[in-house]
């Protein structure tokens, strides 16, 4: 599934973008602007929890009753004072007692030895993005510390290219940088370069053999 951006996901849901990028930010995910850009398992968590609310956003507000000048001046008006909810504050889950793959996730992303119920759907959901790609928590380690998307990896993995090639320096006509100093890695994640094209300048370059191509 593609990238959303908040404002497109904001259109879907009809409401301002501002209450996306609030929602954003009660679950964790921090992002600079409406024009940023969101992985699919954060726009499911954020499209989930505006459906929940929708019936009581949603709901028409109660006409207010306008009574005759004379009932107004014999019946008193009550005044009933707001009484508000007391705060609860959130369940705290210890990032170790989490599934290997969920915990290796929450570790990938700086997250404090406990977090609240809502992080835990989120690295949950990224968990799930992972294993529906075949991975396990030992496949996925060193994907997730170059911060490559799990279908990406897959497709890297399926090409025969490892972790280890995309830290190579990228001398592609027209795309190296500061004498060669730009990684294909960098590259990728920049959008320069295609998994395709990197996979032939990795056989070019003989880094990438015929046959660990046909192995995949």
């Amino acid at each position: 599934m593609a990238k959303i951006r908040v404002y497109e996901l904001a259109e879907e849901l009809n409401v301002d973008s501002s209450r996306v990028l609030a929602m954003l930010s009660e679950i964790g995910e921090v992002v600079r602007s409406a024009a940023s850009t969101l992985e699919p398992e954060t726009a499911k968590i954020v499209r989930d929890r505006f459906r929940r609310r929708l019936p009581a956003d949603n709901q028409p507000a109660e006409p207010t009753r306008r009574l005759p000048p004379s009932s107004r001046r014999m019946d008193p008006v009550t005044v009933i004072p707001h009484q508000a909810h007391p705060y609860r504050a959130p369940r705290m889950v210890a990032v170790k007692d989490l599934a290997p793959l969920e915990r290796l996730i929450a570790q990938s992303r700086d997250e404090p030895s406990r977090i609240p119920e809502h992080r835990v759907e989120l690295i949950r959901s990224l968990a799930h993005a992972w294993a529906a790609q075949w991975f396990t928590d030992k496949e996925a380690a060193p994907w997730l510390a170059l911060r490559v998307p799990p279908a990406d990896a897959r497709q890297f993995c399926q090409a025969g290219i490892t972790p280890g090639m995309l830290k190579l320096p990228c001398r592609m006509p027209g795309r190296a940088l500061c004498g060669g100093r730009l990684t294909y890695l960098t590259a990728f994640l920049r959008r320069d370069v295609s998994i395709t094209e990197i996979r032939d300048e990795l056989a070019r370059t003989g880094h990438l053999s015929l046959t660990q191509q046909q192995e995949r």
